[in-house]
């Protein structure tokens, strides 16, 4: 599969609930298809992902500050079906949107944590 690529003019640094490792490690590394990379040091306990230059990073706080409204990532995928039918499986909620044309689409969902992630198809397009 074509390697996800996170949409930022810079570094993403979003806060996640401590305990939660796991499931956010699967929600990134498998269903967005990040690429897992060491802590470089910016917490004790943060994990990170990236796609070519831009880095995801997450870190785990007892009390994290998290606003499930706002869009907190993009990423694009190579097929919205895909992250659909995992989704499903695992019983996730989403939202899929479309825009005014074809190839405007995309899954909004909440990650373990709760912060909004936005899935968008790159090209070429398969429909959902």
């Amino acid at each position: 599969m074509k390697e996800s690529r996170i949409v930022a003019v810079e570094h993403v640094h979003l806060d996640a609930r401590a305990g939660l490792e796991e499931p956010t490690q699967w929600f990134y590394g498998e269903l967005a298809d990040l690429e897992s990379i060491e802590n470089e040091g910016y917490y004790r306990a943060s994990i990170g992902f990236k796609s070519e230059r831009i880095k995801l990073w997450l870190h785990f706080q007892d009390v994290p500050n998290i606003d499930s409204v706002p869009v907190r990532v993009t990423i694009l995928v190579e097929s919205l079906e895909n992250v659909v039918e995992i989704l499903e499986q695992r019983q996730q909620e989403f939202v899929i949107a479309r825009g005014l044309s074809m190839s405007e689409r995309e899954i909004s969902t909440l990650d373990p944590s709760g912060n909004r992630v936005i899935f968008k198809q790159s090209w070429p397009f398969a429909l959902v």
